[in-house]
């Protein structure tokens, strides 16, 4: 089989050592303008402003970090109907209903951009973003770590498991992922969307953006 074009271009934008998006801010250097004023008590799973203890319930609470200058809100019904359609629109109907759920606390961080860039906060966790894309005209997605384990069991479509050679040169290398080092892909994938990466194991590792279609099945 010839080599075949570059199809997937994947970072995780959280801990894993591999390639950055350019919507990335780093954690280690980070300028921020003031005290960050959203915590969330782990135990209440509620939001607490400017404080280290939850007044409900007096345990430790934890600082969200989100991207300065991090003035965030709570999520109103457009702003839920807006995250799951993008979100189905990659994923499925479930995987959106999964990735807010019905009566879950959210908050929305508007991050700086020269259009639409809101962060979503649910569990304590920035759970992705939704951003719109000015050279498409339409809305997309990017997911961190926390909001991909969300949704990657009920996925209907926009997974890829790839093979133990791909999967090393991703997380060692920070390696694009070619037509050769996928195995089988679950519900075919769109150019643009966001895509979900699993090892041969079905341990999801890595998540990125395509660059390609991809019809769904066994890659043969």
């Amino acid at each position: 089989m010839r080599a075949d074009p570059q199809l997937w271009n994947y970072s995780w934008r959280t801990s894993y050592p591999v390639r950055l998006r350019k919507e990335r801010i780093l954690l280690g250097r980070e300028v921020r303008l003031g005290e960050m004023k959203l915590f969330w008590c782990p135990s209440c799973n509620l939001p607490v402003v400017a404080q280290r203890i939850c007044p409900r319930c007096g345990e430790d609470t934890r600082v969200v970090r989100l991207t300065p200058p991090g003035d965030a809100r709570p999520a109103f019904e457009g702003d839920i109907r807006l995250i799951r359609e993008v979100v189905g629109r990659n994923f499925g109907e479930r995987a959106a209903e999964a990735f807010v759920r019905d009566g879950e606390v959210v908050f929305i961080n508007r991050a700086p951009s020269v259009d639409l860039h809101h962060e979503v906060i649910a569990g304590g966790e920035v759970w992705g973003a939704v951003i719109y894309d000015l050279k498409e005209g339409d809305f997309r997605l990017t997911l961190r770590e926390g909001g991909s384990a969300r949704i990657v069991d009920v996925a209907e479509r926009g997974v890829i498991t790839v093979d133990e050679g791909a999967a090393q040169a991703i997380l060692e290398r920070g390696a694009s992922l070619l037509r050769p080092g996928a195995l089988e892909v679950r519900g075919g994938v769109k150019k643009g969307q966001e895509v979900l990466l699993l090892d041969p194991s079905g341990r999801l590792f890595a998540g990125g953006r395509a660059t390609a279609d991809l019809p769904p099945g066994e890659v043969s």
